[in-house]
């Protein structure tokens, strides 16, 4: 990866994520303390519990960590990603996708993927390294809020993965677990809370039509002709 992509990867501004809920700020602090302490073939995989996308962590030990999220190779109706989801991870230093499924593989082509990716070194901290992949689920994949987020980790043979506020995970095989709850619980039901996961929505510019939970879609698009 030249310099001039790392940076745009990582050069985010610090204050974004002063422009989200405190939801996602507290997410995001809490998958930098995940990250670091992923070690050597160590992986976690961040899921959107209604639809098929999701953020990726390897650790490469000393070679430091690679990011993908999820491109149209590996989702299918609803999931797949519009141009303005995909026109904004490419402008904001996302690598694409270097071709498809069987084309893109390690062995094939190892600095590549077929999905969008970053691969940043060991220097990069894991703040900023959360920074980006939260930016990616709420502008990129336009996920609602950390409450619509599941994970998986993968630990290396003969290892157990332990994160800081995480459940232990032991095992080779890769088990769902809720993600990083708010330090304050709210009822998904609650009419300030709904409010507030609407308004994030709106700000990121999710339409109804990309929910994949009519329901949700409905009142939604009732809420945002309330709420122009």
């Amino acid at each position: 990866m030249s310099k001039s992509i790392e940076n745009r990867a990582v050069s985010r501004n610090r204050d974004s994520l002063k422009t989200l809920s405190r939801a996602w700020t507290y997410f995001s602090k809490k998958l930098a303390l995940a990250l670091s302490k992923l070690k050597e073939d160590q992986y976690l995989i961040i899921n959107a519990k209604r639809c098929d996308r999701y953020v990726q962590f390897a650790c490469d030990g000393e070679k430091g960590m690679r990011v993908e999220v999820s491109s149209n190779h590996f989702l299918k109706g609803k999931d797949r990603l519009n141009r303005r989801q995909t026109s904004w991870l490419r402008e904001n230093g996302w690598n694409a996708p270097t071709g498809k499924v069987n084309k893109a593989t390690p062995e094939k082509e190892p600095n590549g993927s077929p999905n969008y990716f970053v691969g940043l070194p060991v220097s990069v901290p894991a703040g900023d390294i959360a920074h980006l992949a939260t930016e990616a689920l709420v502008h990129g994949l336009e996920i609602p809020g950390p409450t619509s987020l599941s994970y998986q980790t993968f630990p290396a043979r003969g290892t157990t993965v332990e994160f800081e506020d995480l459940s232990q995970f032991e095992g080779e095989e890769p088990r769902p677990r809720e993600m990083f709850d708010d330090p304050e619980p709210h009822d998904e039901d609650d009419p300030a809370y709904r409010e507030e996961i609407f308004e994030t929505m709106k700000a990121i510019g999710c339409v109804p039509e990309s929910l994949t939970d009519s329901e949700e879609a409905e009142e939604y698009r009732l809420w945002l002709e309330k709420n122009p």
